[in-house]
């Protein structure tokens, strides 16, 4: 049986650019599949993603992620909300072995040696999605994962979404969205003001 993963969010202070994002911040959840942060614009939730994944470090306070177990290391793995920040090559096959990616094909159908600028959005986000599920990464961070989509795109990217959780049982997703469409699958969901 997966052991659920916890998120502690302890007395959180972080500031970007002399702006207060967060002070004395408290938060802690308990999910097996998804965890949802949701919020308007300038709520916060990038940068709480940067703070969980470890881009960022805050300037008091703790963050921390941890299974029931604490024998699963884990290992996380962070999609920017634009799609081609995802791959610093330009090109999904080099992409794929720097990553040491072997295959990615996982109902794609797409030609995965062309540059990055030939794919939709949406493609891109789902090539993203199966990198990440292809590595041994445990932990898949999602910033605005429907952003800058068409309602086609949107679909195709929450069913490789959803069909991740369904197939793979080690695997947690922490997703910032300001969309309603993962509400209903979520485990938890933090909302920012």
């Amino acid at each position: 049986m997966k052991s659920p993963l916890f998120l502690f969010l302890n007395n959180l202070t972080f500031s970007y650019k002399n702006k207060r994002i967060f002070s004395n911040f408290n938060f802690q959840a308990e999910f097996d599949n998804i965890l949802l942060v949701k919020g308007d614009v300038g709520s916060g939730k990038s940068t709480l993603l940067k703070l969980i994944y470890g881009y960022y470090q805050p300037e008091s306070g703790k963050v921390s992620l941890s299974c029931e177990n604490n024998k699963t290391i884990l290992k996380k793995y962070f999609i920017h909300s634009n799609s081609s920040f995802n791959f610093v090559t330009g090109f999904i096959k080099d992409e794929m072995n720097l990553l040491g990616v072997v295959d990615v094909q996982m109902n794609l159908d797409l030609d995965l040696s062309k540059h990055i600028s030939e794919y939709s959005g949406g493609e891109l986000k789902k090539i993203a999605v199966n990198m990440a599920l292809a590595l041994d990464s445990n932990v898949i961070i999602m910033d605005e994962p429907f952003e800058m989509l068409d309602d086609n795109e949107v679909i195709k990217v929450k069913d490789a979404i959803l069909d991740a959780v369904s197939k793979y049982s080690d695997k947690f997703f922490i997703i910032a969205t300001h969309e309603d469409l993962l509400d209903e699958y979520a485990d938890e969901i933090l909302y920012l003001k």
